[in-house]
């Protein structure tokens, strides 16, 4: 095997579908050994580790790359925007650009008032945050073994064996902030930090999302170039152009249906995004999503927007404005945006509705779902590391099995 939470009853919903064909042996063609659908990091990780040990498969896809969207020349990334020292797989196939100091690049906006980072705010209860580094600074070291153990097991099984991140898992963020006075902190900083991130109030959310977040942006984070060539080109010719839009389960695999033809295989990973997966495979998951619009602009920043980095309260329309190496500015938000509030004068480069942008059900998923089943990518943590991870715990599954 190679490599540098809680929807118990998911599987069963696939299994029990009625109107699965119950048929002999597959006969629509050459049956697959494995079939990937999708082109995101997960089906990508999963294709790269099965080619490196020589198993057959297929990658079906529209979309190489997946959320990692890029502008024209592919220098500025739209979505997946900056990577941590400590994504160890990923990093192999982008390169670094510029670093990110969270502290110093960054200007705040809440209501009517724009600040800085002030210090004496960060330690006006030194107790209580000194508590909270600790717990954070074991959450990091689990975190780090969480990842290890992704390659071998399923991101929910993996997540049982640690104590601190469990704990956050099932912790409420709320609570943890007025519990230890953090309130008036999280309102100023966390929450514009996690608005930057996550595009949405991670007030109520769960803590492990927050201490995740936080981990990003204390790693050492720095924007990247996707060098998406390096990673697929070894196994180019078994991607196919193709959209999946009907899974039926048969006798010795799946069958796999798109608007040219039929598809046949013994192994399926599914590696689309969340709320395509829960409808072809037919989960009745529980989803949340949420929806983003980005716009790609050349201009001039009215004055008090000058920082590199400008973030808002969850409650404003406007999420982030990120200016790039080139001078240009990228803006997410959602709503109705007026520019004129940002700039005296812009040229509008590129827009883009993310609907949505992310997805993320209720509780923990499982990854295998029903024998030679997967279920990959970033459901569980929306974090592209992550979702490698869960495409190389795939390929090592089947080629176990292959072994």
């Amino acid at each position: 095997m190679h490599c540098n939470g809680d929807v118990a009853g998911a599987g069963a919903h696939f299994l029990n579908f009625r109107h699965f064909y119950k048929t002999g042996i597959i006969s629509y063609g050459l049956m697959e050994e494995t079939i990937i659908i999708g082109g995101g990091i997960a089906g990508l990780a999963c294709a790269k580790e099965l080619f490196k040990n020589n198993a057959s498969f297929k990658l079906i896809s529209v979309n190489i790359g997946g959320r990692i969207t890029t502008s024209e020349d592919g220098k500025i990334n739209y979505s997946a925007y900056i990577v941590s020292r400590y994504y160890k797989n990923f990093k192999k196939f982008v390169r670094l650009t510029r670093p990110i100091r969270i502290i110093r690049d960054c200007k705040f906006h809440y209501k009517k008032e724009s600040y800085d980072v002030n210090y004496f705010d960060l330690f006006s209860h030194p107790l209580t945050i000194f508590k909270t580094i600790i717990i954070f600074l074991k959450f990091r070291r689990e975190y780090r073994l969480f990842q290890k153990d992704c390659c071998v097991m399923s991101q929910k099984e993996a997540i049982k064996r640690r104590k601190v991140m469990f704990s956050l898992l099932k912790m409420n963020s709320k609570q943890f902030l007025k519990k230890n006075k953090l309130e008036s902190i999280h309102q100023k900083y966390v929450s514009q930090y996690g608005n930057s991130i996550g595009f949405k109030n991670h007030h109520n959310s769960k803590l492990l999302g927050g201490f995740i977040g936080a981990d990003l942006l204390l790693s050492g984070p720095k924007e990247f170039i996707f060098q998406k060539e390096k990673l697929i080109t070894p196994f180019e010719k078994n991607i196919v152009n193709d959209k999946i839009i009907e899974i039926k389960r048969v006798k010795g695999g799946y069958k796999l249906k798109s608007s040219k033809k039929i598809y046949s295989c013994k192994n399926l990973v599914v590696a689309t995004p969340i709320w395509v997966s829960n409808k072809l495979l037919k989960l009745n998951l529980n989803l949340k999503t949420i929806n983003v619009d980005m716009i790609h602009l050349n201009g001039k920043i009215k004055k008090g927007f000058e920082k590199r980095f400008n973030l808002f309260n969850p409650k404003e329309i406007v999420s982030v404005i990120a200016k790039q190496a080139d001078g240009s500015f990228l803006v997410f938000y959602e709503g109705r945006l007026k520019l004129g509030l940002y700039f005296n004068d812009y040229k509008i480069i590129k827009k883009i509705s993310f609907k949505p942008a992310l997805t993320t059900a209720q509780k923990f998923i499982e990854s295998k779902l029903a024998k030679n089943l997967f279920l990959i990518g970033d459901y569980n943590i929306s974090s592209v590391e992550d979702s490698y991870l869960t495409g190389v715990y795939a390929a090592n599954q089947i080629i176990k099995e292959i072994n």
